[in-house]
């Protein structure tokens, strides 16, 4: 019951994570988050702004970023309510067995700027001590 809490009322959807020729129903990645309570979205589920409540919980939470530029990252950019996180917070949440704050897994390779607005660093991953121009 406790791991099933985990990931309770999350919709979690992946890009770039999971290996292309991978059935999504035979993945490591949608295995782990169905035993830890979340639901797993193939596409983005607009809604977390609905006042319908059925909706709102229909909708996608958080989108797990392996690699930028996918489709579903650009969606998910529009939408401010969704959260996106790199694949370290998923299994870090799992291995845990608490949810981690999502702030502290922001993808590597993007940037916030001071309206909260994500912006790709070239599509190169940003090390400390490294300059990269935008």
């Amino acid at each position: 019951k406790l791991r099933k809490s985990v990931f309770l009322n999350k919709n979690l959807l992946f890009t770039g994570v999971i290996p292309m020729g991978v059935p999504i129903a035979r993945s490591r990645e949608l295995n782990t988050a169905r035993a830890f309570g979340a639901t797993v979205h193939t596409n983005l589920v607009h809604g977390l702004t609905s006042k319908n409540p059925e909706k709102r919980s229909k909708a996608t939470t958080h989108l797990i970023v392996g690699r930028p530029g996918t489709n579903k990252y650009k969606q998910a950019r529009k939408v401010s309510e969704i959260k996106i996180v790199s694949p370290r917070w998923f299994w870090n949440s799992a291995e845990r067995w608490e949810l981690e704050p999502e702030d502290k897994y922001f993808p590597n390779f993007l940037e916030r700027d001071d309206c909260g607005i994500t912006k790709m660093k070239k599509g190169i991953p940003v090390s400390e001590g490294i300059k990269v121009d935008v």
